[in-house]
């Protein structure tokens, strides 16, 4: 079974002002998500973001994808997460708990 896995931000979490700066993302929601094409898991993570650097601020309709997911920890590579995300896919694929039908309603 190959499992194919995405990385997505979701939303970007702002304040309007902050240290003297406009629309200030403070936290990222992203989330990965693993298919083997027949089941798929998903792992949500709220991840803040560090202090505004004046120097380096970049407003936020310039802001790409690119810039802010070197912001957050590369959980699309963390490999706790991608085991978690493949042991899911495979509980779901063979269930280690079933719930047939009665047997006396068949």
């Amino acid at each position: 079974m190959t499992i194919t896995t995405t990385f997505n931000i979701l939303t970007l979490n702002v304040a309007p002002s902050l240290d003297g700066l406009s629309q200030v993302v403070t936290s990222v929601v992203s989330q990965v998500i693993s298919t083997d094409g027949t089941y798929s898991a998903q792992q949500t993570f709220t991840d803040p973001v560090g202090a505004p650097n004046p120097g380096d601020f970049t407003a936020y309709p310039n802001l790409t994808s690119a810039q802010v997911m070197g912001w957050i920890p590369n959980h699309g590579a963390d490999q706790a997460v991608l085991d978690y995300l493949s042991a899911n896919i495979a509980e779901q694929a063979n269930p280690p708990i079933v719930q047939p039908p009665l047997p006396w309603s068949a």
